[in-house]
Protein backbone atom coordinates (compact mmCIF):
# COMPACT_ATOMS: atom_id res chain seq x y z
CA UNK A 1 0.00 0.00 0.00
CA UNK A 2 1.18 3.54 -0.75
CA UNK A 3 1.08 6.68 1.35
CA UNK A 4 1.44 10.32 0.42
CA UNK A 5 -0.27 12.05 -2.44
CA UNK A 6 1.35 13.52 -5.53
CA UNK A 7 -0.44 11.48 -8.19
CA UNK A 8 -3.95 12.38 -9.38
CA UNK A 9 -6.15 10.23 -11.60
CA UNK A 10 -8.21 12.12 -14.20
CA UNK A 11 -11.04 10.23 -15.93
CA UNK A 12 -12.10 11.98 -19.12
CA UNK A 13 -15.19 11.34 -21.20
CA UNK A 14 -17.38 10.75 -18.14
CA UNK A 15 -20.90 11.62 -19.33
CA UNK A 16 -22.54 9.70 -16.49
CA UNK A 17 -23.22 12.55 -14.06
CA UNK A 18 -26.85 12.32 -12.94
CA UNK A 19 -27.59 16.03 -13.23
CA UNK A 20 -26.12 19.54 -12.98
CA UNK A 21 -26.34 19.44 -9.18
CA UNK A 22 -24.03 16.41 -9.04
CA UNK A 23 -21.63 18.08 -11.49
CA UNK A 24 -21.44 21.17 -9.29
CA UNK A 25 -20.98 19.31 -6.01
CA UNK A 26 -18.74 16.34 -6.91
CA UNK A 27 -15.26 15.96 -8.39
CA UNK A 28 -16.15 12.38 -9.40
CA UNK A 29 -19.46 11.05 -10.69
CA UNK A 30 -21.23 8.40 -8.66
CA UNK A 31 -20.94 6.10 -11.66
CA UNK A 32 -17.15 6.51 -11.81
CA UNK A 33 -16.87 6.20 -8.01
CA UNK A 34 -18.59 2.81 -8.16
CA UNK A 35 -16.08 1.73 -10.82
CA UNK A 36 -12.91 2.68 -8.91
CA UNK A 37 -13.77 2.84 -5.20
CA UNK A 38 -12.77 -0.77 -4.55
CA UNK A 39 -9.27 -0.03 -5.88
CA UNK A 40 -8.44 2.88 -3.56
CA UNK A 41 -8.70 3.84 0.10
CA UNK A 42 -11.22 6.65 0.61
CA UNK A 43 -8.40 9.06 1.55
CA UNK A 44 -7.18 8.88 -2.08
CA UNK A 45 -10.61 10.03 -3.27
CA UNK A 46 -11.64 12.69 -0.75
CA UNK A 47 -8.58 14.94 -0.79
CA UNK A 48 -6.89 13.78 2.40
CA UNK A 49 -4.08 12.25 0.32
CA UNK A 50 -5.12 12.69 -3.30
CA UNK A 51 -8.04 12.87 -5.73
CA UNK A 52 -9.68 11.02 -8.56
CA UNK A 53 -11.37 13.50 -10.90
CA UNK A 54 -13.86 12.83 -13.68
CA UNK A 55 -15.48 15.03 -16.29
CA UNK A 56 -16.82 14.75 -19.82
CA UNK A 57 -15.06 17.22 -22.13
CA UNK A 58 -13.83 19.88 -19.68
CA UNK A 59 -13.15 20.27 -15.99
CA UNK A 60 -15.51 22.30 -13.80
CA UNK A 61 -14.95 24.97 -11.11
CA UNK A 62 -15.11 22.35 -8.35
CA UNK A 63 -12.01 20.69 -9.82
CA UNK A 64 -10.15 24.00 -9.55
CA UNK A 65 -11.16 24.24 -5.89
CA UNK A 66 -10.00 20.67 -5.33
CA UNK A 67 -6.63 21.38 -6.98
CA UNK A 68 -6.05 24.34 -4.67
CA UNK A 69 -6.86 22.06 -1.72
CA UNK A 70 -4.45 19.43 -3.12
CA UNK A 71 -1.61 21.96 -3.47
CA UNK A 72 -2.09 23.61 -0.08
CA UNK A 73 0.31 21.98 2.44
CA UNK A 74 -1.87 23.21 5.30
CA UNK A 75 -4.77 21.10 3.98
CA UNK A 76 -2.79 17.86 3.98
CA UNK A 77 -4.84 15.16 5.71
CA UNK A 78 -8.05 17.20 5.52
CA UNK A 79 -11.13 16.04 3.65
CA UNK A 80 -12.01 18.35 0.76
CA UNK A 81 -15.19 20.34 1.32
CA UNK A 82 -16.24 22.46 -1.67
CA UNK A 83 -16.39 26.15 -0.92
CA UNK A 84 -15.76 29.45 -2.71
CA UNK A 85 -12.04 30.12 -3.16
CA UNK A 86 -11.21 33.81 -2.61
CA UNK A 87 -8.73 35.20 -5.09
CA UNK A 88 -6.77 38.26 -4.02
CA UNK A 89 -4.44 39.91 -6.49
CA UNK A 90 -0.89 40.07 -5.26
CA UNK A 91 2.40 40.71 -6.99
CA UNK A 92 4.58 39.67 -4.08
CA UNK A 93 6.73 36.59 -4.44
CA UNK A 94 7.70 34.45 -1.42
CA UNK A 95 10.58 36.13 0.41
CA UNK A 96 13.94 35.13 -1.02
CA UNK A 97 12.44 32.87 -3.71
CA UNK A 98 11.19 33.94 -7.14
CA UNK A 99 8.46 32.04 -8.96
CA UNK A 100 10.94 31.15 -11.69
CA UNK A 101 13.25 29.54 -9.13
CA UNK A 102 10.41 27.69 -7.40
CA UNK A 103 8.69 25.83 -10.23
CA UNK A 104 6.68 22.62 -9.99
CA UNK A 105 6.09 20.38 -12.99
CA UNK A 106 2.97 18.31 -13.58
CA UNK A 107 3.70 15.24 -15.73
CA UNK A 108 0.65 14.07 -17.70
CA UNK A 109 0.42 10.42 -18.82
CA UNK A 110 -2.03 8.63 -21.12
CA UNK A 111 -1.96 5.25 -22.82
CA UNK A 112 -2.93 4.90 -26.51
CA UNK A 113 -4.27 8.48 -26.66
CA UNK A 114 -7.65 7.36 -25.29
CA UNK A 115 -8.25 10.91 -24.04
CA UNK A 116 -6.48 14.11 -25.01
CA UNK A 117 -4.70 16.20 -22.39
CA UNK A 118 -6.53 19.39 -23.41
CA UNK A 119 -9.02 19.43 -20.53
CA UNK A 120 -6.32 18.59 -17.95
CA UNK A 121 -4.11 21.37 -19.30
CA UNK A 122 -7.06 23.75 -19.10
CA UNK A 123 -7.48 22.84 -15.42
CA UNK A 124 -3.80 23.52 -14.74
CA UNK A 125 -3.94 26.74 -16.74
CA UNK A 126 -6.82 27.90 -14.57
CA UNK A 127 -4.46 27.59 -11.60
CA UNK A 128 -1.80 29.58 -13.45
CA UNK A 129 -4.29 32.45 -13.63
CA UNK A 130 -4.32 32.59 -9.84
CA UNK A 131 -0.67 31.65 -9.21
CA UNK A 132 -0.48 34.60 -6.84
CA UNK A 133 -2.08 32.27 -4.30
CA UNK A 134 0.57 29.61 -4.87
CA UNK A 135 4.20 29.62 -3.82
CA UNK A 136 5.40 28.28 -7.16
CA UNK A 137 4.93 28.44 -10.92
CA UNK A 138 3.33 25.53 -12.78
CA UNK A 139 4.84 23.83 -15.82
CA UNK A 140 3.57 20.82 -17.77
CA UNK A 141 5.19 17.88 -19.53
CA UNK A 142 3.09 15.47 -21.62
CA UNK A 143 3.72 11.76 -22.09
CA UNK A 144 1.64 9.65 -24.48
CA UNK A 145 2.61 6.01 -24.90
CA UNK A 146 1.25 2.83 -26.51
CA UNK A 147 0.07 -0.14 -24.48
CA UNK A 148 2.94 -2.16 -25.96
CA UNK A 149 5.33 0.42 -24.48
CA UNK A 150 3.98 0.08 -20.93
CA UNK A 151 7.04 -1.70 -19.51
CA UNK A 152 9.40 0.60 -21.38
CA UNK A 153 7.56 3.66 -20.03
CA UNK A 154 7.70 2.31 -16.47
CA UNK A 155 11.46 1.75 -16.83
CA UNK A 156 11.86 5.27 -18.21
CA UNK A 157 9.93 6.73 -15.28
CA UNK A 158 11.97 4.84 -12.71
CA UNK A 159 15.33 5.69 -14.30
CA UNK A 160 14.45 9.34 -14.87
CA UNK A 161 14.59 12.31 -12.50
CA UNK A 162 12.25 12.76 -9.57
CA UNK A 163 8.82 14.18 -10.44
CA UNK A 164 6.94 16.89 -8.58
CA UNK A 165 3.42 15.74 -9.50
CA UNK A 166 1.84 13.33 -11.98
CA UNK A 167 -1.65 13.04 -13.45
CA UNK A 168 -2.60 9.72 -15.02
CA UNK A 169 -5.39 10.32 -17.56
CA UNK A 170 -7.80 7.55 -18.63
CA UNK A 171 -11.09 7.46 -20.56
CA UNK A 172 -14.28 6.71 -18.66
CA UNK A 173 -15.43 4.18 -21.24
CA UNK A 174 -12.35 2.03 -21.51
CA UNK A 175 -13.19 -1.66 -21.24
CA UNK A 176 -12.73 -1.44 -17.48
CA UNK A 177 -11.49 1.31 -15.22
CA UNK A 178 -8.70 -0.81 -13.79
CA UNK A 179 -6.10 1.58 -12.43
CA UNK A 180 -4.82 0.04 -9.23
CA UNK A 181 -5.69 -3.64 -9.56
CA UNK A 182 -2.96 -6.25 -9.69
CA UNK A 183 -3.24 -8.96 -12.37
CA UNK A 184 -6.03 -7.12 -14.19
CA UNK A 185 -4.33 -7.69 -17.54
CA UNK A 186 -4.10 -4.10 -18.76
CA UNK A 187 -1.10 -3.20 -16.60
CA UNK A 188 -2.16 0.26 -15.43
CA UNK A 189 -1.32 -0.67 -11.84
CA UNK A 190 2.34 -1.03 -12.81
CA UNK A 191 2.65 2.50 -14.20
CA UNK A 192 0.47 3.96 -11.43
CA UNK A 193 2.79 2.52 -8.79
CA UNK A 194 5.86 3.72 -10.73
CA UNK A 195 4.40 7.24 -10.69
CA UNK A 196 3.68 6.98 -6.97
CA UNK A 197 7.28 6.04 -6.25
CA UNK A 198 8.81 8.62 -8.57
CA UNK A 199 6.81 11.45 -7.00
CA UNK A 200 8.25 10.59 -3.60
CA UNK A 201 5.71 8.16 -2.21
CA UNK A 202 6.76 5.67 0.43
CA UNK A 203 5.87 2.00 0.14
CA UNK A 204 4.14 0.42 3.12
CA UNK A 205 3.71 -3.34 3.28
Amino acid sequence: MFSGGKVIIAIGGDDNYKDAAEEQSSVLSRWARRKVSSQFDEQFLDGRKSFIFSWDREHRPIHEEAMLHFLDPEKKGETFVPKPVPVEASSNDPEGVTKEENQKCFHLFNCDKTFKFDSVEKLLNSLKDIEENLSFKISVEKHYFNLSQMSEMCDSIMSGPQMDFAIFVVHAHESRLSINEENAGIGYAKIYKALLQKTGESVLR
